[in-house]
């Protein structure tokens, strides 16, 4: 069988730098004189849902164009999750005086309506999801554990890998790899969903670590000191080496990964920092107001940017997925990180010609690696594939 499975192009603009030339929007309905705490999006970033000190939530259905008010309780909302669709969203929050206890609410319907699960006597301060909405985990950064939940919140266990002050929690897309950041001391990290743990190699003095993001497969990571000179690090294999990145110190308060790691942004407040190859160069962007929290789809494109104080900002970049390949049992097994904009499957025999013909069959998304999948029958001759903007 002479079959060629050798050329896979992202249709249009592989390889272009897309911190170049941003043009940040400032969204509609969203106030300009609020404290944004936390902001969380879809994997295509259609659906986003943004949380305010002052006690504010306000979602969004159309990529953070416009934003509308949700009627919750008023409490200062320290942290936001969201499934792959967007449809789940988990968030906490804690009372603005002492004891800074509080709720953790749960969205089933993309931020539109809110119920409180009963866990409301913790001091949050992180939480995560895996993009199926099953599994969470959150920190309690008073009683000194990690609660997490393989049900999508039905019920919980908690965990204390160390007796710390627990801050920013991080979890993969299949819900093993699990990454808890403490107020001061080194990461910990398990393997296996949270039942095991073993702290990192990045120092066990360090102070309040402001962030922590991560891989879809929790290979790369992202943490980040949120006191004042704090340093950003990162690395490429979960828990080996960790690299200080040649960003300025300071105050590290949020950060975003694509779903491979390689497109970051950090806020260092007030300033944004973005990379797109994995933490190796990192510019600052174009956003005329002071940044606390940002998110970012799967595939890296579109991001989301939220002021202390100020508005919700909005950025598309041009999206260049990477169309990968593996041959099995006379099968070619296609896949591609969910994007942001509409791209279609296309082959042809004939590279130097013109008639790409559209693949009609229908990719099964995977929500444990926020991929696109497609398996089709070899055939005797020559092919070739392309992903093509709709």
């Amino acid at each position: 069988m002479n079959w060629k499975a050798a050329i896979f192009l992202s249709f249009l603009f592989l390889g272009q730098d897309v911190i170049q030339a941003q043009t940040w929007t400032l969204a509609s309905g969203a106030p300009t004189n609020l404290d944004w705490t936390a902001i969380t999006t879809s994997a295509i970033g259609s659906n986003a849902v943004a949380g305010t000190s002052s006690g504010a939530i306000y979602f969004s259905t159309n990529s953070g164009q416009s934003w509308v008010a949700a009627s919750v309780p008023v409490y200062h909302w320290e942290g936001l999750a969201s499934s792959a669709d967007g449809s789940k969203v988990v968030m906490i929050g804690g009372l603005t005086s002492s004891p800074y206890t509080g709720p953790m609410y749960v969205s089933t319907n993309y931020g539109s309506n809110w119920s409180n699960i009963g866990l409301t006597s913790r001091t949050w301060s992180g939480v995560a999801m895996s993009p199926d909405g099953k599994n969470i985990v959150a920190s309690d950064s008073a009683t000194d554990v990690l609660l997490i939940s393989q049900d999508g919140g039905s019920t919980w266990r908690t965990n204390m890998p160390a007796s710390l002050a627990w801050i920013k929690v991080v979890i993969s897309g299949d819900g093993t790899k699990i990454v808890a950041a403490p107020r001061q001391g080194p990461l910990y990290m398990s393997f296996d969903g949270g039942n095991s743990w073993a702290s990192n190699s990045l120092g066990a003095m360090f102070p309040d670590w402001g962030t922590i993001s991560s891989s879809v497969d929790g290979a790369r990571l992202l943490a980040a000191i949120g006191g004042n000179g704090g340093a950003l690090y990162t690395t490429t294999n979960f828990s080996g080496l960790w690299i200080s990145n040649a960003v300025p110190l300071g105050v590290w308060t949020s950060s975003a990964s694509s779903a491979d790691g390689m497109t970051l942004l950090g806020a260092n407040y007030p300033t944004i920092y973005c990379t797109t190859n994995g933490g190796v160069n990192w510019k600052t962007n174009s956003l005329p107001k002071s940044t606390y929290a940002v998110a970012m789809s799967a595939d890296g494109s579109r991001w989301f940017a939220a002021g202390f104080p100020g508005g919700i900002y909005t950025l598309q970049n041009i999206p260049a997925p990477l169309l990968k390949t593996s041959i099995s049992n006379d099968q070619i097994a296609l896949s591609w990180v969910l994007p942001a904009t509409n791209f279609i499957l296309q082959q042809t025999s004939d590279l130097a010609g013109t008639n790409w013909i559209t693949i009609s069959n229908s990719p099964t998304f995977n929500p444990t690696n926020l991929q696109n999948q497609l398996t089709i029958p070899m055939s005797g001759n020559s092919g070739f594939f392309r992903l093509s903007t709709q």
